[in-house]
């Protein structure tokens, strides 16, 4: 047996052991260990022989999901390996997003839309009372702003982040490939949103005021667990 074939049977071992175990330290030590055999020989999941992808449903918090709402999804999705599609509801059923992907990748993916999102929604309300009121086009286009900001210090912070920690890149060509085998596993539902959003001063204000957002914080300022990336919570 060859080094490479050995080093797979002990990435699939570490996988499994993650999970089996309901040890919540246990699980990301063996995500780690795993990760970290997976950067160093370059492999990806399909290269292991255990891709667990799967395609995962989750009801939006209303009816019609907004251009910024999915866009900021599908980003921080995708640096996290996902690809996430969307379809809207009607009459009183629920939007619905689709997120394809390792489940771990899905669930961090999900971690950092919600408390994002979360946060997102408090800051545009203190900014309303703020200023003493303000139309309905107005604050939509803050939250735009809100959002805007903080998937792009997201999504640049965990690129930047990947490539460090393993002193090269492949860290990013991993989850690249994650990506990859994630849409194509999708299929032909994975299609980009090619709106566009229009920018002006409510805008710029949320874009400014987004370095207030911080995933390592609940909605209410409560200290959470830094997530790495590509790991299970």
């Amino acid at each position: 047996m060859s080094k490479v074939e050995r080093i797979k049977g002990k990435i699939a071992k570490l996988l499994a052991l993650a999970a089996s175990t309901t040890n919540p330290h246990e699980r990301n030590s063996a995500n780690t260990k795993a990760m970290a055999y997976m950067t160093e020989y370059r492999l990806n999941m399909g290269d292991i022989g255990s891709a667990s992808i799967k395609r995962l449903e989750f009801k939006h918090s209303g009816i019609k999901i907004s251009y910024s709402d999915a866009q900021m999804a599908t980003s921080i999705a995708k640096v996290l390996g996902v690809c996430v599609t969307y379809r809207q509801g009607y009459s009183a059923l629920k939007g619905v997003f689709y997120y394809v992907g390792e489940p771990s990748d899905i669930e961090f993916s999900r971690y950092v839309y919600e408390v994002a999102r979360g946060q997102i929604i408090k800051k545009a309300k203190q900014h309303r009372l703020l200023i003493g009121g303000a139309p309905a086009k107005y604050m939509n286009s803050y939250r735009n702003g809100l959002k805007m900001g903080f998937t792009c210090s997201f999504t640049n912070s965990y690129k930047v982040d990947s490539v460090t920690e393993s002193s090269n890149n492949t860290a990013l060509v991993a989850l690249n490939n994650r990506y990859a085998l994630s849409c194509d596993f999708a299929g032909n539902d994975f299609k980009d949103d090619k709106r566009k959003t229009r920018q002006d001063g409510a805008l710029m204000k949320g874009l400014i005021d987004s370095k207030h957002i911080d995933v390592k914080k609940g909605v209410n300022d409560e200290s959470l667990k830094p997530k790495k990336l590509g790991f299970s919570l």
